[in-house]
């Protein structure tokens, strides 16, 4: 089964199937691809591969060649790159030696010692990372004015609206007269409640405010969708909402968070060796199970097939725009201090 011919180009597909066979494709693909990551449809690829009688795959095949053969040269770009990278690693100050996507969590363990399938841990783990970690990771996620450790960090804060609905806010940091508000999502597309979140923040927390929502990339529009105009994307700059409840709420990508780790970890400021395994670890999870970045493993695997065949390694490859991998890694090599 090639799922990659699936997610990847549908107007491509859609020329060399017919019609009512894509429409089947589609159907399962709106149930399973739903508001969660490709990473986690790999389990029920048994489904789709039943739905179909035999020899219906076999429409698809000659697209499927032709994108295998124009992947190949991003993909060397991007083993590349990850050759590069592991050198970085290596001469970095850092107990870390090797790259984040030398291991492959996304595959081999799925089911892993941590429990990463409901957004409140993540949402602990990253609030652990920040009340843990060096005032250069503060400053790094929220702007050079956040370039001291946050006072104290707060989960799930209770904050009562008489009359209407209660809200909870996720992640709540408190430094000298401000803080941040921080609404964490990774598969939950609820965002609208954001700016309801953050005006009872100002209204029952004295000082300055900053709201962050922090979601996947690949959920941008469903962020358009939630907030219309409100939503402003500008060339430069984060995006962010206008809002007549509260403050702007700054739009925050979970590659975010990923490439602050790597920054930080890479320019060798004294973070101690268990705050580098948390993050260093954190930093591998968001980059696989939510950026959907492809490990080491599954590049290497791929360059060197003469056909990409694997059930895993195609779903892998369909989820992951290969050049915005590329730009991502290049940047995090990129900077003056551990070039």
């Amino acid at each position: 089964m090639k799922l990659f011919t699936l997610v990847n180009d549908t107007d491509s597909v859609s020329t060399t199937a017919e019609s009512e066979t894509w429409e089947e494709i589609s159907g399962w693909l709106d149930t399973y691809l739903d508001d969660r990551p490709l990473v986690d449809i790999l389990e029920a690829t048994e489904t789709l591969e039943g739905a179909w009688v035999e020899g219906q795959w076999e429409q698809l095949d000659p697209w499927w060649e032709v994108n295998v053969e124009s992947q190949g040269e991003a993909l060397a770009e991007l083993q590349e790159v990850l050759d590069s990278t592991g050198q970085v690693w290596q001469e970095a100050d850092c107990s870390m030696d090797e790259d984040p996507l030398v291991a492959d969590w996304a595959t081999n363990h799925r089911s892993g010692p941590l429990r990463i399938n409901q957004e409140e841990n993540w949402s602990q783990w990253l609030a652990h990372v920040i009340r843990s970690g060096p005032s250069e990771f503060s400053r790094e996620l929220f702007g050079d004015e956040f370039d001291v450790r946050p006072r104290s960090v707060e989960r799930e804060v209770h904050l009562v609206d008489h009359g209407g609905t209660d809200r909870y806010a996720d992640i709540v940091l408190y430094y000298v007269g401000r803080g941040i508000s921080i609404e964490v999502k990774r598969g939950d597309s609820h965002y609208s409640k954001t700016t309801h979140t953050a005006s009872l923040i100002e209204s029952q927390r004295a000082g300055n405010w900053e709201h962050f929502l922090l979601l996947p990339e690949y959920k941008t529009d469903t962020l358009r969708q939630s907030f219309g105009n409100d939503l402003e994307e500008p060339a430069e700059g984060r995006p962010f909402i206008r809002s007549d409840q509260s403050d702007d709420v700054t739009v925050l990508y979970w590659q975010e968070v990923s490439e602050a780790i790597r920054n930080v970890l890479l320019d060798g400021p004294e973070t101690g060796s268990h705050w580098e395994a948390s993050a260093y670890l954190l930093c591998t999870l968001v980059e696989q199970k939510v950026a959907q970045f492809l490990p080491k493993s599954t590049v290497e695997e791929a360059t060197t097939a003469s056909d990409i065949v694997s059930t895993a390694s195609s779903a892998r490859l369909a989820g992951t725009d290969i050049e915005r991998q590329v730009a991502y890694l290049r940047r995090t090599m990129g900077r003056d201090n551990h070039e």
